[in-house]
């Protein structure tokens, strides 16, 4: 049964550093104003509780409480939500600490945030709050997400872009599913609010190699180097801001970039060419960088990632400045094909990557890219000489295999499977023709070898006339002997690795520069010789014979 008691009010004795009671001027003890009380939890525990100063009204509260442990002891009811504490606390108490853990260790690589990132974060969180009135963290509910959707929808009719909706969202989103992480939520209540389309009003052009060199020609000295690092690095504007004489590694050539400027948060050795190494190393002895910094002073968030001793001078709005240079240069900053801004020279070094033909891992690891999607698609254009020398690639392949006559729709191949007629082969024999495979050794021919030689070899692509062209011209060869018979000498077909080599028969000089028949396939160039006036290529023939005709 619950209990009701009366305590007094108590004080600490500055000698005895005790709790003891309050005295009146009578010496009595000075009861408490308000009652308290001892009830058992649903735990089966004994808990004291502060109850009013009204008797009567605190011995109905304790009789209530008690009841209710009653009901959760014996199921009919279920147990309190646990995160009713935590949802008592204030929203900006638990948005300054996180804050305060990103700043600390919130960024990738359990890096802190940049200084850029913390202002943004800072600025959601408290439009947030104003939006849907957060006061206490119990207001983060499941009621929050039709309103947060509106809030949205709002900036959206104010023009806002994709991207820029979504980094609001993400400014909330991620700031409940840190307060779950840590149970100061149950559920996230945005978990499920989904992105907005953030596909580019504006999409980044490649530059042109005449564009290119309009703009360095007509640049400053200090923004003609500043230019060419960021072309031949791919570099950032935060990241070109941050370099020394310290970043560079003449050794190596290479440019080092810590992981606390990197946007990956990676340390990185970009590769640059010597020339490139030498104009740096000579500008950044010069003191140019720092001398326009002292006439040209940063911001307040600028001046934190610019370095006591600057390699390059990057100005607080380089946007404004690579615009001065594109209309000096007289390059229009919009076309249809897109726009140009002092980020397109990443754009122009990612497509400089591509067109050099290099694989996918250096793509990566040059662009500096976690993603593969976002160097190919981000940055990656398509060039149109490219689009049509591939089509046409195409085209070609496509029209020469069409008129590429098939084994055995003109004619039966059983034909072919039967000995060569003394006129043609010349006096062939079974037994020298059966040859090496370029897999096996030579061996003795039999009427079953044969047959199985014919049934698993290849397929080959080859006329009528071809065949009777390479039996005429004697190319069955085996055992280092050709099909009449004559060993192979000076000047004659040599055997390598199971393949022939020799001159193309006369027959044959008018049709192709030169001939390759391999185990799988018959590929023949489709550059015409002018009658002998150019050089005969080889021969190559597999030793897939069957008296006298390939198989």
């Amino acid at each position: 049964m619950p209990s009701l008691f009366q305590t007094y009010k108590m004080t600490k004795d500055p000698k005895t550093g005790k709790m003891t009671p309050v005295l009146n001027t009578k010496g009595e003890k000075i009861p408490h104003p308000k009652y308290r009380g001892k009830i058992q939890g649903a735990d089966g525990k004994i808990y004291k509780v502060t109850l009013t100063r009204n008797k009567a009204e605190s011995e109905r509260l304790l009789f209530q409480m008690q009841d209710e442990q009653d009901k959760i002891r014996t199921g009919v009811i279920p147990l309190p939500d646990k995160f009713n504490k935590a949802l008592r606390r204030p929203y900006a108490e638990v948005a300054a600490e996180y804050v305060a853990w990103g700043m600390s260790q919130g960024g990738r690589g359990k890096r802190p945030w940049s200084p850029s990132n913390t202002r943004s974060r800072k600025y959601y969180l408290q439009w947030w709050r104003e939006q849907l009135r957060l006061e206490n963290m119990g207001d983060l509910n499941e009621t929050i997400l039709p309103r947060a959707e509106a809030a949205l929808r709002e900036l959206q009719g104010q023009g806002k872009s994709g991207k820029t909706l979504n980094e609001y969202r993400d400014g909330l989103l991620c700031f409940c599913s840190w307060c779950k992480k840590r149970r100061y939520l149950a559920e996230n209540p945005v978990e499920i609010m989904d992105k907005f389309n953030d596909t580019p009003r504006t999409v980044r052009r490649d530059m042109t190699p005449e564009e290119m060199e309009a703009i360095l020609s007509h640049s400053e000295p200090h923004e003609r180097i500043l230019f060419e690092t960021a072309l031949c690095t791919g570099f950032r504007v935060n990241e070109l801001r941050s370099l020394t004489r310290e970043h560079l590694r003449p050794e190596i050539n290479r440019i080092w970039l810590s992981a606390e400027v990197d946007k990956g948060r990676q340390e990185r050795l970009q590769p640059v060419t010597p020339e490139l190494m030498r104009r740096l190393i000579a500008y950044g002895e010069s003191g140019e960088a720092k001398e326009l910094y002292r006439k040209h002073p940063a911001s307040e968030s600028t001046r934190r990632i610019t370095p006591d001793n600057p390699l390059l001078f990057v100005p607080i709005h380089a946007a404004r400045m690579f615009n001065k240079v594109l209309e000096r240069a007289g390059i229009p900053k919009h076309t249809s094909k897109g726009t140009l801004d002092v980020h397109a020279c990443r754009t122009a070094y990612t497509n400089m990557i591509l067109r050099s033909g290099a694989d996918t891992k250096t793509l990566q690891t040059l662009t500096r890219q976690t993603d593969l999607k976002v160097a190919l698609f981000n940055y990656g254009r398509d060039s149109e000489s490219h689009l049509e020398a591939a089509a046409e690639k195409v085209a070609a392949r496509v029209f020469v295999q069409s008129e590429r006559p098939i084994l055995g729709q003109q004619e039966n191949l059983a034909t072919f499977n039967k000995n060569a007629s003394p006129e043609l082969s010349r006096g062939c024999s079974e037994k020298e023709l059966v040859g090496e495979t370029g897999f096996e050794p030579a061996a003795s021919s039999s009427r079953t070898k044969r047959a199985t030689k014919l049934r698993h070899s290849p397929n080959m692509f080859f006329d009528r006339t071809m065949r009777l062209h390479m039996i005429q011209a004697g190319i069955g060869l085996s055992r280092g002997k050709r099909s009449d018979g004559a060993k192979i000498g000076a000047g004659q077909p040599e055997r390598r690795a199971g393949l022939l080599f020799c001159q193309p028969p006369d027959c044959l000089l008018d049709t192709a520069e030169s001939i390759f028949i391999m185990p799988e396939c018959f590929y023949a160039e489709s550059a015409r010789a002018s009658h002998r006036e150019e050089p005969p290529g080889l021969f190559v023939a597999s030793s897939f014979y069957y008296e006298g005709i390939p198989s």
